[in-house]
């Protein structure tokens, strides 16, 4: 017998329990660990790459608690409806020059659009929007309002779950959709035609053209310290050339409206005449 009351090592121990082998029941050869593998395949995480990781799900949830933030405001009377339209403009048009300015940096070859298209998309979301204001704010006239709030509290949720968190990136229509459907339902409660518009407007403008902002403006973070110090140094002229054309393609439109009203108050006055 051995050290550990087995027998002698001319018959070998295997590590099988079909077999009968001339050893006790609590027998451990020192061979017994030798195919243990610990912390096979774990991954290491770098703490500012865990916090960059996170801080995409704290946006998103910031994103959420700012919309349900102005919609009490206007549904409590203590936000006026014209305020959040000027606040969504004005927050609009930064962003849209933010966005112009990234674009010229990381995609200067590639086929953009022109501003004159992008400002038609606006303004004929905005016009079917406006439009259908008062429509949207009868919609949910026969439903309780208990249910519409259960309605939009779950598809915030869902907003939330199926958001594309892994890498920066428009949401999906899953996302998007939930969030505008839960939109819809909340400016449906509030007091006027108005108020379901610039709460529309605002849904819009945190939930579909904020996560592009982000999406750009990752890739050039992304970038080698060179560009990246290009970037800094021209995104700024760049960024004011895009404002400045957006607000004289603006300024044209006004005042080509402004020409037609014009002239059909003078055709009216010489008419009347």
């Amino acid at each position: 017998m051995g050290a550990d009351g087995a027998p002698s090592q001319s018959v070998p121990w295997r590590k099988v329990l079909w077999e009968r082998q001339p050893f006790p029941d609590n027998y451990v050869d020192q061979r017994f660990l030798e195919e243990l593998r610990r912390n096979e395949g774990i991954r290491q995480y770098r703490y500012w790459a865990v916090v960059k990781e996170a801080s995409l799900v704290g946006q998103q949830l910031s994103c959420v608690a700012i919309f349900i933030t102005f919609w009490l405001y206007m549904e409590q009377g203590l936000l006026a409806p014209e305020t959040l339209l000027w606040t969504s403009l004005v927050c609009g048009l930064l962003g849209y020059g933010l966005y112009q300015a990234f674009t010229s940096q990381t995609d200067s070859c590639s086929e953009t659009r022109t501003h004159l298209a992008d400002l038609q998309s606006a303004a004929l979301f905005l016009s079917f929007t406006f439009g259908f204001s008062p429509v949207l704010k009868t919609l949910t006239e026969s439903v309780s309002t208990d249910t519409v709030y259960a309605m939009s509290a779950v598809m915030l949720l869902a907003h939330l779950v199926s958001f594309p968190y892994g890498e920066p990136s428009p949401p999906g229509s899953l996302s998007l959709n939930a969030a505008l459907f839960a939109s819809v339902c909340l400016a449906s409660r509030l007091p006027g035609a108005l108020h379901t518009f610039a709460m529309l407007s605002c849904a819009l403008l945190v939930f579909a053209l904020w996560p592009c902002l982000l999406q750009r403006g990752t890739k050039t973070t992304s970038m080698d310290p060179g560009m990246r110090r290009r970037f800094v140094r021209t995104s700024a002229t760049s960024y004011t050339k895009e404002l400045c054309k957006v607000m004289l393609l603006l300024t044209k439109a006004t005042s080509k409206e402004e020409n037609v009203t014009r002239q059909s108050v003078l055709l009216m006055q010489m008419t009347n005449g």
